[in-house]
């Protein structure tokens, strides 16, 4: 009888190691593959935060554009002083433009940057000069952005 029980014993624990055995190896495995979830899933995150990066620039720029076109809109009604405003805004959002963020040439946004502080709209009889400035300014940041 003891031996029986010995050999039921051992048995037994020979279930117990290989069930352990295959427990350890289900939890392995699925350790492996929830690591490479989760390294994918950091990865695709790291990817949208630099989409993120560009929309966010490439919207400074637009941001810039509109803030020229309100400029018009404000000399054509002869408010210098509003239409000033809004090339300093302008100029703001173009301030906040990364260029390696937007994928954007770094020179062509400088230029464009150095333009857009350069101008001042004084008051004038034919706001003509200015609109033509203006008009260049706005030309430059489609340039900028353009993808030719």
């Amino acid at each position: 009888m003891l031996s029986s029980a010995v050999a039921k014993l051992k048995v037994a624990v020979g279930i117990m190691v290989v069930l352990a055995t295959l427990i350890g190896g289900a939890y392995f495995i699925g350790m492996n593959q929830k690591s490479g979830e989760v390294s994918a899933a950091n990865k695709l995150s790291a990817e949208l935060q630099q989409q993120v990066k560009a929309l966010n620039s490439g919207n400074q720029v637009l941001n810039a554009k509109d803030s020229l076109h309100r400029s018009l809109v404000e000399l054509d009604k002869r408010n210098f002083g509003t239409a000033n405003s809004y090339v300093r805004e302008a100029e703001a959002f173009l301030r906040e433009v990364n260029p390696n963020d937007a994928g954007l040439a770094e020179d062509k946004l400088q230029a464009a940057q150095k333009a857009v502080e350069a101008t001042n709209l004084i008051v004038v009889q034919d706001v003509g000069s200015h609109r033509a400035d203006i008009l260049a300014l706005v030309s430059q940041l489609d340039k900028l952005v353009s993808k030719e």
